[in-house]
């Protein structure tokens, strides 16, 4: 029966010997690896409980085919694809349908025209107010006020569109009646230059394919400036009252040929109140890149603002126009700096958790070395009080004795960290010790 102790504890020894790397390994593993486990579920429940991720995917909707809206719209759509997000663009009849669209929560971001919106439309947020978009009033005769239009056939634009909504608001409050059509622009023109309707109404920036058509020279028909557009501007509060200085959208060809005074809403940019804040910020950023320089009426730096939303902004769209992208957003990708954003606000409880959880884990780790060593201090013991208990025969001590020798060929092949080498050490020494004793006391312990 000692033989086959002594035979399974040279097994067990001889292995762990032979292998003290992976024997190291293993006790790293068991340590660290429950408190990477907990590190790890802690990290998973944070993620759950703080807000959502960026959505994969927004729906932008914009305008007509090759209108500014649609231009504008593109520029947004590629600065979120840029950042990892797919962006689908939406045409539609123009602002009135986009607006409807957004409060029905079908689209999330909107290009709509200002003036359109009302002060507490519930589930949406303004981003900002990106530019000033004249109201062209084209007849055949010029035009000065808008009473002169009373009774007359006017081209106000498709059912849906921003200026058609504008026009009908306007005429209401300066108590004009007219006979609205809604043909589009070409046909349009077409009516006014035959003498069909009186004069047209459009919507639109200076230098857009559109208002360019209006007002060159050759369409025949010459843009009204308006004697009272201050008054309209101070009636209708989200309009202003804009001069087109002569030659000012082309200086060569000398369009306009003369000054106009007319009004213009803000081209704006809403969005649905839950969309990310993170999105936000990379809608005004887009718009800082593409709506910040000088224009035909719009003075450097001027837009994008939060002046003219028909909508209280965000406070992620405030934040983002008055300091900019974050320190997060400028120094990592957009995905990243999401994820670091969402999480910082629970890094001082993760924290809390974790440091108490990896202090613990030094002493733990000299636990397991420790009982090791006094596992083989247990073994050598164990074979000392046995001899001495036992009438051992000379095989026996023989035996015993070269069982011992085994256990210290084993020993040295031992590793384990410098800090408990001293230990190790001491450990081998007493295992000499018992085997000179054995050898020189095998007489009297056979005895």
């Amino acid at each position: 029966m000692h033989d086959g102790q002594a035979t399974c504890r040279k097994k067990h020894m001889t292995t762990e010997s032979q292998h003290p790397e992976p024997s190291m390994r293993r006790d790293v593993l068991r340590l660290w690896g429950p408190l990477g486990l907990v590190t790890l579920i802690a990290f998973v429940l944070a993620l759950r409980s703080v807000g959502p991720p960026p959505p994969d995917r927004v729906l932008i909707a914009t305008g007509p085919a090759g209108g500014g809206y649609a231009a504008a719209g593109a520029w947004f759509a590629q600065s979120l694809r840029d950042a990892g997000i797919e962006a689908e663009l939406v045409a539609t009849q123009g602002s009135a349908e986009n607006l409807e669209l957004l409060r029905a929560g079908d689209i999330d971001i909107a290009l709509v025209q200002g003036g359109l919106a009302v002060d507490d439309e519930p589930g949406l947020a303004g981003v900002a107010s990106l530019y000033l978009e004249p109201m062209w009033i084209m007849a055949s005769t010029p035009i000065a006020r808008l009473a002169e239009l009373e009774g007359a056939s006017v081209e106000l634009g498709a059912e849906g569109s921003g200026t058609r909504e504008l026009a009908e608001r306007l005429f209401e409050a300066a108590g004009v009646s007219v006979n609205a059509r809604g043909g589009d622009t070409a046909s349009a023109v077409a009516s006014v230059e035959s003498g069909d309707a009186k004069a047209l109404i459009r919507v639109s920036a200076p230098r857009s394919a559109l208002a360019r058509e209006l007002i060159d020279s050759k369409s025949g028909l010459a843009p009204a400036s308006l004697e009272r557009a201050e008054g309209i501007a101070r009636t209708l509060t989200y309009l202003r009252h804009v001069r087109v200085h002569a030659g000012s959208i082309d200086l060569a060809a000398d369009v306009p040929a003369r000054d106009i005074e007319t009004v213009a809403p803000a081209a704006t940019l809403l969005a649905r109140e839950e969309l990310h804040p993170a999105v936000v910020g990379l809608l005004v950023q887009s718009a800082r890149i593409h709506f910040s320089s000088r224009g035909v009426l719009e003075d450097e730096g001027e837009f994008p603002t939060l002046a003219l939303l028909d909508v209280p902004p965000s406070l992620a769209a405030r934040t983002a126009l008055e300091s900019g992208p974050s320190f997060l957003y400028r120094a990592f990708p957009f995905q990243i700096a999401a994820l670091i954003d969402r999480l910082k606000i629970l890094l001082l409880p993760l924290l809390t958790l974790l440091f108490p959880l990896f202090r613990l884990a030094p002493p733990l780790y000299r636990w397991r070395i420790r009982r090791r060593i006094f596992r083989w201090y247990g073994q050598v013991l164990a074979l000392e009080k046995r001899l001495r208990l036992t009438n051992a025969d000379p095989e026996e001590l023989a035996q015993a004795a070269l069982e011992l020798d085994r256990f210290d060929a084993e020993l040295t092949a031992v590793s384990v960290p410098l800090s408990y080498a001293d230990e190790l050490y001491n450990l081998r020494l007493h295992l000499r010790m018992v085997r000179e004793d054995l050898r020189s006391g095998r007489g009297r312990w056979a005895s």
